[in-house]
């Protein structure tokens, strides 16, 4: 290796992850865990959910400090409200990370008894208090089966270590000069990038989002500043709304509508000082912001404002083609590519999984949709999850990508 150190990807040891001998037994400890699982679940279960229930306690509640000796005091009143909280939190967890076991919320709920809470102790150590904090992450099927997959993946490049590889896609038998899977990358990106820009372009034209569309609150005024240095982002499994109220091209709209005010500003009229020049439109992607859209009329109704301090008394928008926006976006196109210095930054894309859009609920803590940043390659190799969303993404959108090629090939 060129550095003087070696530095395992998995523990951080001495040595390279290929001779890595912790994630060996980790990976022998994970099969095990999965098969006692298999063999038992609903017992596992149980502890699971009892597990989640006991890290919500310790990690929702404040704690003082006991004054007759080393550790906290839980404040914990055992009221009806506070377990109501504390169920929530742990159904929102169980949901979330045993969604495997549990079809619904209403499932997870059933499996939450409100009165466990009771039975945790409020007197606790430093290390009780934090340990407790942690308690679910042995109740983590997809950690388990994470760890086996790393453990599959370096005992594959440890076999093929003496053999000769492409250094991007690991395939036997050529280099990365000639990676026929390197050229289809750099074309599933491009295809997802057009997908993407045409989806935000159509979104901000529909509801008036450019250049010189405004929004006014206090009596002042702020002029959208687009933000080309963003990380590009799409959202994938929509669900439709189980109601029937919204159809799937408006609401895509509006999500990308919402997803664009997120992720860019607006500039304060006359005002040159760096504190306090901008503001946002105050949206984040849930349901909750869909009230602020006016589909019949392609508007945004800023009036349906419920009291939030975030969001502006007016929105004054702009008529303009989804065409020059989507030309404009496609300008901020960049091909990626690997780096091969150890610590470089590397290209990413933004992913926003909407599964699960219509189940939040007003007061849980997963009540928005986040676009979360993946990045293409791990130093010269290319990671393959966010490659084989981009690829679902583009199927799914088809009849999108050949308008936005119409539109590139007029000239």
């Amino acid at each position: 290796m060129s550095y003087r150190t070696k530095t395992c990807a998995y523990c951080n040891g001495n040595h390279a992850i290929l001779d890595c001998t912790k994630l060996v037994e980790d990976a022998k400890k994970a099969q095990e865990k999965l098969a006692q699982i298999a063999n038992n679940t609903d017992e596992w279960l149980k502890e699971a959910v009892h597990a989640h229930a006991k890290a919500a306690f310790y990690y929702e509640l404040d704690c003082n400090s006991d004054p007759n000796g080393n550790g906290y005091i839980v404040k914990y009143d055992g009221s009806t409200q506070t377990k109501k909280d504390l169920t929530e939190r742990t159904i929102a967890t169980v949901a979330w990370r045993l969604t495997e076991y549990f079809d619904t919320r209403e499932e997870a709920r059933e499996a939450v008894d409100p009165d466990v809470f009771d039975t945790f102790p409020t007197t606790v150590t430093y290390e009780e208090r934090w340990s407790s904090r942690d308690a679910d992450r042995e109740y983590r099927p997809q950690s388990y089966r994470a760890i086996i997959r790393r453990h599959n993946d370096v005992q594959e490049a440890v076999a093929n270590r003496a053999k000769k590889s492409c250094s991007y896609c690991r395939g036997a038998g050529h280099t990365v000069r000639t990676c026929s899977q390197k050229k289809l990358d750099t074309e599933i990106y491009h295809n997802a990038f057009k997908v993407s820009a045409y989806l935000r372009a159509r979104a901000m034209s529909r509801f008036g989002l450019w250049t010189s569309s405004m929004v006014g609150k206090d009596g002042a005024y702020w002029t959208f500043t687009p933000n080309p240095n963003r990380t590009p982002y799409f959202l994938t499994e929509l669900a439709p709304d189980p109601n029937g109220k919204i159809s799937e091209e408006d609401l895509t709209d509006c999500l990308y509508f919402m997803a664009s005010t997120e992720r860019t500003s607006f500039k304060k009229m006359a005002d040159e000082s760096y504190y306090g020049s901008t503001t946002r439109m105050g949206f984040d992607i849930s349901k909750h912001c869909l009230k602020y859209f006016d589909l019949e009329n392609n508007r945004v109704d800023l009036s349906a404002n419920d009291d939030d301090s975030t969001v502006p008394e007016r929105f004054l928008p702009v008529v303009i083609s989804t065409e020059h926006i989507f030309k404009q976006l496609m300008e901020y196109y960049k091909e990626p590519s690997p780096k091969k210095e150890r610590y470089a930054s590397h290209d990413d894309v933004g992913i926003a999984d909407c599964r699960h859009l219509w189940e939040a609920e007003q007061n849980s803590w997963r009540r928005n949709i986040w676009i979360s940043s993946t990045e293409l390659y791990d130093r010269k190799q290319r990671n393959s999850r966010p490659f084989d969303q981009m690829v679902k993404f583009v199927e799914k959108h088809s009849d999108i990508l050949k308008k936005a090629n119409e539109i590139l090939n007029k000239n």
